[in-house]
């Protein structure tokens, strides 16, 4: 079994490489908007809005 994983090893990696690159492409994608987006509110409530700093006050 591990001769045949050795023989195939760059067939394998690709196809990880196309399995695992959606997952990073698609929810990466999310979480890098998020980091930069212009307001830093954590949640919000009704109209109220609270901020980074407010949550880690409390």
């Amino acid at each position: 079994m591990f001769d045949s994983i050795r023989k195939h090893q760059r067939i394998l990696q690709f196809v990880l490489v196309i399995l695992i690159f959606p997952a990073f492409a698609f929810f990466g994608i999310q979480g890098y908007d998020r980091f930069f987006s212009a307001g830093d509110a954590v949640a919000k409530v009704g109209d109220f809005e609270i901020s980074i700093q407010e949550f880690d006050q409390a």
